[in-house]
């Protein structure tokens, strides 16, 4: 997650995570995670367990919105076409094939919960990662979920998100 100097420079807060919300985060997370924010989901989290606590993170009330780390199956999806071609002759390419569909289809499940957790929770749900899926058929054409390469520049959109909302207060636009 995102250096909490990172953030501080834009004027952002990154609140200590109350005890409620550690509790709750500890029925998903392996015992070992850091129980502090920036919440680290540890590598060993599933997909299933990501969205949990991106829905924990974003229902909180004392945060306006979650910046995340690519915690879907991105990584291993882009690696897809290198393991097909060296595994050929060892594993089936309808094997290879099919690991692939489901991967996608994982990916396209969590993409789809984060554009529901955006719409109940009215919070932005900033990704950083180098391999999202932006704007395919098969996610939400009319909707692309907010991401950045690094934390760095998803803590500079989420201040500049904040000075914006500051702004349209002060000129009484809500």
């Amino acid at each position: 997650m995102i250096a909490a100097d990172a953030c501080m420079e834009m004027g952002l807060e990154v609140p200590p995570l109350d005890d409620v919300l550690i509790r709750a985060l500890d029925k998903i997370l392996p015992s070992y995670w850091s129980k502090g924010n920036p919440v680290d989901m540890v590598a060993s989290i599933s997909m299933e367990a990501y969205v949990s606590c991106l829905e924990i993170l974003i229902s909180w009330e004392k945060v306006d919105m979650v910046v995340s780390l690519s915690g879907d199956a991105g990584p291993l999806s882009g690696i897809l076409s290198n393991v097909k071609k060296k595994a050929e002759g060892f594993v089936p390419v309808e094997d290879l094939d099919r690991i692939s569909s489901q991967i996608l289809a994982a990916r396209m499940q969590i993409y789809q919960r984060i554009y529901e957790l955006i719409d109940i929770y009215k919070k932005p749900i900033l990704a950083v990662g180098g391999n999202l899926v932006k704007g395919e058929k098969e996610a939400r054409p009319d909707v692309s979920l907010p991401q950045s390469r690094t934390p760095e520049r998803a803590a500079m959109a989420a201040g500049r998100l904040y000075q914006y909302s500051r702004y349209r207060r002060a000129i009484g636009a809500y």
